[in-house]
């Protein structure tokens, strides 16, 4: 029998913090989860990704969703919803956001550090 544990806060914010690195490191994209045209040269996990496929590509090296069934669903899922709560995004999803009109790189990845260094703060 195994046992699952839930992702802890920490956890969530390396992730968000990798994901960070990510578009820092290679670029950051809008309106797909990565750029596609870029891929035809490179892989995946080295291609400009929006919010959403930088933190795929933190829990587990591809920006495309983890399989619901994967150990990294859960880690993902959550990156995904402590961004969309310290923006405050009640009715905006997190790709409508990242794909606005005047988002920019540095917008992306400051709301992924302030929200890992939020929830380690509130880790006790």
């Amino acid at each position: 029998m195994t046992t699952e544990t839930k992702p802890r806060n920490t956890d969530v914010a390396d992730a968000l913090d990798r994901a960070a690195d990510h578009i820092e490191r290679y670029g950051w994209a809008q309106g797909a989860l990565y750029d596609g045209r870029q891929a035809e040269g490179a892989p995946t996990s080295e291609c400009r990704v929006c919010a959403i496929g930088a933190i795929n590509t933190a829990v587990y090296g591809s920006p495309s969703y983890p399989a619901y069934d994967s150990p990294h669903h859960d880690l993902a899922l959550l990156a995904e919803r402590w961004l969309r709560v310290y923006l405050q995004l009640d009715t905006v999803t997190l790709p409508e956001w990242n794909d606005a009109l005047g988002r920019t790189q540095e917008q992306v990845v400051q709301a992924m550090r302030d929200t890992a260094k939020r929830l380690r703060e509130e880790t006790p």
